[in-house]
């Protein structure tokens, strides 16, 4: 969920950390778990268990070139590494990896990243994800 979603599933005005407030609503309406990105703030996980937050990985401001897509970009790289069994905090770390690679290239399509590269930046081996 980005900012906008929460406003309008929740039924809430949000702005910026507000979305926190707007997934534990969800929770309660019995959303299982509630994925919420905040851009260069990073992204957060929520559920009954308690909330993981992971920041951005940083990025050289002169690298950057384009955000278009790196929201898309972190949820898509969140849903693989989960897909494939592994844990909240390796696949928080692997999207953030992916969304960091993203906004260095124009273009949303072009700049969704190789596994292979979201791996190095990640500092993950291939086996472990």
């Amino acid at each position: 969920m980005n900012k906008s979603s929460a406003k309008n599933n929740a039924c809430l005005y949000v702005h910026g950390r507000q979305c926190i407030d707007a997934a534990k609503l969800l929770l309660e309406k019995g959303c299982k778990e509630i994925l919420v990105t905040l851009g260069k703030d990073g992204a957060i996980l929520i559920s009954p268990k308690g909330q993981i937050e992971q920041e951005v990985l940083e990025v050289d401001k002169e690298k950057i070139v384009d955000t278009t897509g790196a929201g898309d970009c972190f949820r898509g790289a969140f849903a693989v590494a989960r897909a494939e069994g592994k844990d909240d905090k390796a696949a928080l770390r692997f999207a953030a990896a992916a969304a960091s690679l993203c906004i260095q290239v124009k273009g949303a399509q072009p700049s969704m990243p190789t596994r292979e590269a979201i791996l190095d930046v990640a500092g993950l081996k291939a086996s472990s994800i």
